[in-house]
């Protein structure tokens, strides 16, 4: 279970479980405020790309908040609904390619400690790897 971690991610929170030698450490992540005015006016459909994109950029900014949470774990297990565990799959193959993507589950809400019970107990059978990361395959 040596530098192993699991996360629950959704788009309002992150809960990041690591295993380090036998030490498990649970953290409760959420992304900071977007910056601007929420309120409406008759321009917003010109202005509807440039907030999606400054959306987009919020995400990234927490994906890479909660990678810098994961130390320097080398296998990982994703939880979550919807699509913010893709998303941040992709983030965190792209920016930190050495980390091994064991497995990713679809989940609804779980507290902390179901996390991180799951997290442990997924560890603790010796997973094989199933990345999502594209393997070679010879002929």
């Amino acid at each position: 279970m040596s530098n192993s971690a699991g996360i629950w991610i959704d788009h309002h929170q992150a809960i990041v479980v690591t295993l380090h030698d036998g030490i498990e450490n649970v953290q409760t992540m959420h992304p900071g405020k977007e910056e601007g005015d929420r309120s409406h006016s008759t321009r917003d459909y010109f202005a509807e790309d440039k907030r999606d994109r400054k959306a987009a950029a919020h995400l990234q900014h927490f994906y890479d908040d909660v990678i810098l949470a994961l130390k320097d774990s080398v296998d990982l297990l994703v939880i979550g609904p919807g699509e913010a565990k893709g998303e941040f799959c992709k983030r965190i193959e792209s920016v930190q390619p050495k980390t091994i993507i064991r497995q990713v589950e679809a989940a609804d809400k779980m507290s902390n400690g179901q996390v991180a019970a799951h997290v442990v107990k997924f560890f603790a059978k010796g997973m094989s790897p199933i990345s999502s990361k594209k393997q070679e395959v010879s002929s």
